[in-house]
């Protein structure tokens, strides 16, 4: 049987992809590779913004899929006697337990009457004339090979896809360099007491503390942390290691590890094309990850509604080539992907800075709260001729810092310029050169 869409994964996006594609009326096939009711079950953060529940339409989480409410999200110079605000005035967000969650959202695109099969790995795509006419897969429970046809596959199966491990294109990066991924640890934690605001979650910077990452304390009651660290994917960082003796401390009194795991998490650009004929990537497949957080869920849903509503469209006109699927490398460039690269460009210099810089630049506001609000919400940062002054004076002392943060910035004020106007297939050559010589400049001078 030939479907008109296979979904690979059954998380955040590959739910909602499958969901949406079913109610457009395509017969849906949903592959995942965990039983059923582990479906949710991942190591993360597990924060997500409101404003991606209410512009994506989607159900805000309550009952016990809530684990806290959010008021603001909060950044740490390494010496943590400097906080910026990552969050707008009134903005708000969850902590959300991700195994009900997950549950919710399967159950949801089962009840459309889509085709489910659990347990179900997938092993590689199906290929006809260079297009992805399908998958391979092994049934987990009784060792069968198994193989799926179809119009258009969604690969929402993580960051160790196979799918997209085997891809040959020209404009996927089939495999992730290591310097563009984190190993991370964290422990749910019971506590007998809470030194945070517990309805914030915290964000620690520091090179010593987490070369190449990050350090988060994200509460979700005000007896219950998820405490979690981010590390280069260099063997001889120890991530387990760096969590006992900088993160495990943050905690008040554990008395109980809830949960516990680790995992890999991309923290870069996305994709320079999330599709190919007959193939397209959600989540963390496609990079679509915040770099300076690691925050995916939002992002992941956001991917999943709109390339399942491109592919309705291709399918449609019967057109699913990678000109046909297109689009969707356009829509999320400009709504999401401009401001994950240019958090990128800002994660990489960050990498380059020492705990002494950046406790200089934090403490003597050379970066405030608005221009981190700014840059994590994607808009433009334009400092007045005033404002620059002042900056000028406060940081004097360490000059060519200053010279640094404000080239940082005129480069991620260009990317996301360049990502607004993401282009058709003819011209993507030009366009890539243009954002490859902004990262070489970061790499080069700062």
């Amino acid at each position: 049987m030939k479907y008109d869409i296979i979904i690979v994964g059954a998380g955040t996006g590959g739910a909602l992809a499958a969901k949406t594609t079913a109610k457009l009326g395509l017969n849906t096939l949903l592959l995942e590779r965990k039983p059923a009711e582990s479906v949710g079950d991942k190591v993360c953060g597990d924060a997500a913004e409101q404003r991606d529940f209410d512009q994506l339409n989607i159900a805000l989480p309550k009952g016990d899929e809530l684990e806290n409410t959010i008021k603001a999200s909060n950044l740490y110079s390494p010496d943590q006697r400097v906080c910026r605000s990552l969050s707008e005035t009134g903005s708000a967000g969850f902590i959300i337990n991700r195994i009900k969650f997950g549950q919710r959202l399967l159950n949801e695109a089962r009840d459309t009457g889509l085709e489910f099969y659990d347990q179900m790995m997938v092993l590689k795509p199906k290929f006809s004339q260079g297009a992805v006419v399908g998958v391979e897969a092994k049934d987990m429970r009784t060792d069968a090979q198994k193989e799926f046809e179809s119009n258009v596959v969604i690969d929402a199966s993580g960051f160790h896809s196979p799918l997209r491990k085997a891809m040959t294109s020209p404009y996927i990066e089939s495999e992730i360099e290591p310097n563009d991924y984190i190993i991370c640890y964290r422990e749910i934690l019971q506590v007998g007491g809470m030194d945070w605001d517990p309805h914030c979650i915290h964000i620690f910077l520091s090179q010593e503390k987490a070369p190449g990452g990050y350090l988060w304390y994200f509460p979700e009651s005000e007896n219950k942390v998820n405490l979690g660290i981010g590390v280069y994917a260099d063997p001889k960082y120890k991530v387990k290691e760096y969590y006992k003796r900088y993160c495990l401390p943050m905690a008040q009194e554990p008395i109980e590890i809830i949960h516990q795991g680790g995992g890999v998490v991309p923290v870069r650009r996305p994709l320079w094309s999330l599709v190919e004929s007959g193939i397209m990537f959600v989540g963390d497949a496609a990079c679509q990850v915040n770099p300076l957080h690691g925050g995916g869920i939002g992002s992941s849903m956001r991917a999943g509604i709109y390339a399942a509503e491109t592919a309705a469209d291709a399918i449609e006109i019967g057109d699913c080539s990678i000109d046909g699927l297109w689009a969707y490398n356009k829509r999320y460039a400009k709504d999401q992907g401009g401001n994950f690269a240019s958090l990128d460009l800002l994660r990489i210099a960050i990498q380059r800075f020492t705990d002494d810089e950046l406790n200089f630049g934090l403490h003597r506001g050379l970066l405030s709260n608005q221009d981190i609000m700014n840059i994590a919400s994607g808009r433009i940062v334009r400092p007045s001729v005033l404002d620059i002054i002042g900056r000028a004076i406060r940081g004097i002392a360490k000059p060519e810092l200053l010279l640094n943060l404000y080239f940082i910035n005129n480069q991620i004020n260009k990317m996301k310029d360049i990502y607004k106007a993401y282009p058709n297939r003819p011209d993507f050559e030009r366009w890539k050169a243009r954002v490859l010589k902004l990262y070489d400049r970061i790499r080069r001078l700062i």
